[in-house]
């Protein structure tokens, strides 16, 4: 008898014991929660204030405008934060990555280009020195710009040899370090305040053309009526949230498939296609308003220079 009332004892303690460590896993769980509501809503604070101090400081005379400025703001963050995750990994630049990798030869040609690149200025050299721990490579953010050159050339049309045929040249040129990272989450995650800092910029930009275009008699009108005047912080707010709607209107990543073959020339149907050895390459091309679209491209950097490109001059 006594046994039982022991094991019965045992029994209802570790029944207890499960119950209170299931409701100390729910406390833990629910605190945690509250601490990344917490950090969520200081960074969207931060980012409403990075989005008021690069357009109009004088927003921040308007009642509770970080609330009115969240909901747009966020969707803005989540816009950029799947943008971001889409683009594929980063290139490997190495001297085989060179050959072997058509998107790689393409879009930088030679050893020459990348070296230049990454060295020009010390741009590979003033990163590391600020690194307290050694890597073995860099990540890095570059843009660039597709150029099309239409010309006459000679081409394969079935067994003929045409030429006076109007054919399109592509190039890729302008070349430029965004960043460095020593690891591909790090850029990404550079690569999103880039953008968020690059749609602040466009804003500004247009809500000041907008106050230069108008005209006149509608600047006439709107000293009258205070309510419609763009300097009055509410209407401008008003301004910036419509703006701001369609995150599609201010920043954009297009992917493009493009066929060229080994000189450049663009290929845009299967007979051309026939008799030409060809590569097809992914484009990311990237748009900030209006502004000119950019090819965007994350790379992997060796520091070894048995697969890195080498460098030249004096050691």
């Amino acid at each position: 008898m006594l046994n039982q009332r022991v094991i019965e004892a045992e029994s209802l303690r570790g029944f207890f014991q499960d119950q209170w460590d299931h409701l100390q896993q729910l406390i833990d769980r629910r605190q945690q929660k509250r601490m990344r509501e917490r950090q969520e809503t200081g960074l969207l604070n931060h980012a409403v204030e990075i989005l008021v101090t690069g357009t109009d400081g004088r927003l921040r005379a308007i009642s509770h405008y970080q609330e009115q400025l969240r909901q747009s703001t966020r969707a803005l963050l989540r816009y950029i934060e799947d943008m971001v995750a889409e683009l594929p990994p980063p290139l490997l630049l190495t001297r085989q990555t060179l050959v072997m990798d058509p998107t790689v030869h393409s879009l930088f040609q030679d050893e020459r280009l990348i070296e230049k690149l990454f060295h020009e200025q010390r741009i590979l050299e003033n990163f590391l020195e600020h690194q307290i721990e050694i890597c073995n490579e860099v990540h890095a953010l570059i843009h660039l710009f597709k150029t099309e050159k239409q010309v006459l050339g000679t081409a394969m049309w079935g067994e003929m040899l045409v030429s006076g045929v109007p054919q399109i040249v592509v190039c890729f040129v302008g070349h430029e370090i965004i960043d460095i990272k020593t690891n591909e989450t790090d850029l990404r995650s550079a690569l999103k305040t880039i953008l968020f800092d690059s749609v602040v910029i466009h804003l500004r930009l247009e809500t000041t053309r907008i106050r230069h275009e108008r005209t006149d008699e509608k600047s006439r009108q709107d000293a009258l009526d205070p309510e419609q005047n763009i300097d009055n912080p509410k209407v401008y707010l008003s301004v910036l949230q419509q703006l701001m709607a369609s995150p599609k209107q201010l920043l954009s990543l297009n992917r493009e498939q493009l066929t060229i073959d080994k000189m450049g020339i663009k290929i845009s149907s299967v007979r051309e296609n026939s008799m030409t050895s060809t590569d097809t390459i992914d484009l990311q091309e990237l748009s900030v308003g209006n502004r000119r679209s950019r090819i965007l491209c994350m790379v992997r950097y060796p520091l070894d220079r048995r697969s890195a490109p080498q460098q030249t001059g004096a050691e």
